[in-house]
């Protein structure tokens, strides 16, 4: 690895030893709690936990045990994190083959390797039979590369490493706010409900999903809920929608309520499956309507619903855990209530004790 001028390594770093899926909750525990990702916005964050969770995973079942470094520098002011899974195992005997979807030896839906590199903005893997296998996988913290770079090697051929490409921001962005507030069910530490918004096509798109089921079984569709976010947006939500219908198949399914806020068009646009709601609460008032059925097991036809958008507009958005119908509305058309005041407030006061809980404010400030 290059060195600065000064002699030191050009990046902060930090380490996890992987031996089982203890070791791989703590480590994605103290991801969310690490310095190297205090700028990181959610989608970051779930992206990254969704790749370290593949990787670390793929340490445990074929490695036994292996190393996961976070790395932390910046490519054109712009930064990232790389995050390394490095293991002394048999190696792998086909490259090629293991990054297909669905190619597995361990009994499993055959997706880590694959997932790990459509998540990432630049992936790299190298592996020799019976020297290990190494990966890196590059998040950059904002909007996702355009053209990543992924590249197979069955040998250790370090000079021949082609450099990861750079992003651009986005050309303009309209200013909202944008707050989650979660909770799992006791006495879980992670569950099924998961949110994430990101810009696009100078909107907001902003999605909220509710696993089928609790705990970390849950947990590890959720995460992939916004990293798939990350690489398939669009604003349109119905093609939003029959995407993740397509992503999540062979899982446990969810349900997803998708929200796009244009103020170009002065329009947002809803389209929902399952028991998720949203209502515009500043504003004039509105409801939206999710269609009963799953994404990723049952999905219907999707009904997208429109609306016209003005300043100081705000918007909840709601997982079956939250108890939408006895929402508060003199507290809810509080202005001076913050999006994050808002989103504790309603998680606190009309959270199931039997369920995750999760709610969402996004506005466009007046």
């Amino acid at each position: 690895m290059p060195k600065r001028a000064n002699g030191r390594e050009p990046f902060e770093t930090e380490i996890f030893r992987v031996a089982d899926a203890a070791d791989l909750r703590v480590l994605l525990m103290r991801m969310h709690r690490s310095p190297l990702i205090t700028d990181a916005t959610p989608n970051d964050c779930a992206v990254l936990a969704t790749i370290i969770s593949e990787l670390g995973t793929n340490i445990v079942k074929y490695a036994n045990r292996g190393r996961i470094r976070l790395v932390r520098d910046a490519n054109d002011a712009r930064p990232y994190i790389d995050v390394w899974a490095e293991d002394d195992g048999p190696g792998i005997a086909d490259l090629t083959l293991a990054m297909q979807d669905h190619f597995t030896t361990g009994g499993s839906l055959g997706l880590g390797l694959p997932a790990a590199r459509r998540l990432a903005d630049a992936f790299e893997i190298e592996s020799q039979l019976g020297a290990g296998t190494r990966v890196r996988a590059r998040k950059y913290l904002g909007a996702s590369a355009p053209a990543p770079t992924n590249r197979l090697s069955a040998v250790t051929n370090d000079t021949a490493r082609r450099p990861i490409v750079g992003v651009r921001p986005p050309s303009r962005t309209h200013q909202f706010e944008t707050s989650v507030c979660s909770r799992p069910l006791a006495p879980h530490a992670v569950g099924g409900d998961v949110a994430s918004w990101l810009p696009c096509d100078n909107g907001l798109l902003v999605v909220v999903a509710d696993v089928t089921g609790h705990g970390n079984l849950a947990y590890r569709v959720a995460v992939r809920v916004p990293a798939m976010l990350s690489q398939l947006a669009t604003s349109n939500v119905g093609d939003m929608l029959r995407a993740l219908d397509h992503e999540l198949r062979g899982s446990v399914g969810a349900a997803i309520g998708v929200l796009f806020l244009d103020p170009d068009a002065r329009e947002f646009r809803y389209a929902g499956v399952g028991n998720t709601g949203v209502s515009r609460v500043n504003g004039s008032h509105w409801r939206g309507v999710s269609r009963d059925g799953m994404v990723g097991l049952r999905m219907p036809d999707v009904f997208v619903q429109h609306g016209a958008l003005q300043q100081g507009d705000r918007f909840v958005l709601w997982t079956d855990g939250v108890e939408g119908e006895t929402f508060r509305p003199a507290r809810l058309t509080q202005l001076t209530l913050s999006a994050d005041e808002l989103a504790r407030d309603l998680v606190a006061a009309h959270g199931r004790g039997q369920d995750d809980a999760l709610a969402v404010v996004v506005g466009w400030p007046g």
